[in-house]
């Protein structure tokens, strides 16, 4: 059954979440807009609301935006799938704060360098990434050298392990 024209593969679904209720929705929507227009083409931005079921004639914002995008640069037959791993952000910063970008076919992009990166890689792979168990850059804490290391040394000592090994005492 045909109803209406087919949608575009090149057009995509973005939402943004946990945006603030308490600014201006039209405002927010605009400087949506305006990020994502430097990638592709916005056709339109949507405030989410939602309505409690104590207060059925009132609704609240949801603290999400989706936007309509489109990549004029890839056939309209095609999914962009080069466009969004190459070029389309998966963080927009708006008004000082970084936000993440959701759609279909979203790459795992660097949490620790979010809207500021100039190009795209994973946060395994960031050179700018601060490690939480030494403090050092370039590297996570999973792949610390001196994780192994300093848990061997605190048990040769006959220091206790780590609280995340050992069992925790319930405290009441």
């Amino acid at each position: 059954m045909d109803v209406g024209p087919p949608t575009p593969a090149n057009l995509l679904s973005v939402t943004i979440t946990h945006l603030p209720a308490r600014n201006d929705k039209k405002a927010m929507g605009r400087l949506m807009a305006e990020a994502l227009q430097k990638k592709a083409k916005v056709h339109d931005v949507f405030a989410k609301y939602t309505i409690h079921p104590k207060l059925p004639n009132k609704r609240f914002f949801a603290g999400t935006y989706v936007a309509s995008v489109q990549f004029l640069e890839c056939p309209a037959n095609e999914f962009p799938d080069t466009d969004t791993r190459e070029t389309f952000p998966g963080w927009l910063e708006i008004r000082g704060i970084h936000y993440q970008v959701h759609y279909v076919g979203r790459m795992d992009h660097c949490s620790s360098c979010r809207a500021s990166a100039t190009q795209f890689h994973t946060t395994r792979d960031c050179n700018k990434a601060k490690c939480w168990n030494c403090g050092d850059i370039g590297h996570s804490k999973v792949e610390c050298p001196k994780r192994d290391k300093n848990r061997m040394e605190d048990v040769e000592d006959g220091e206790p392990a780590p609280a995340s090994d050992k069992k925790r005492k319930r405290t009441e």
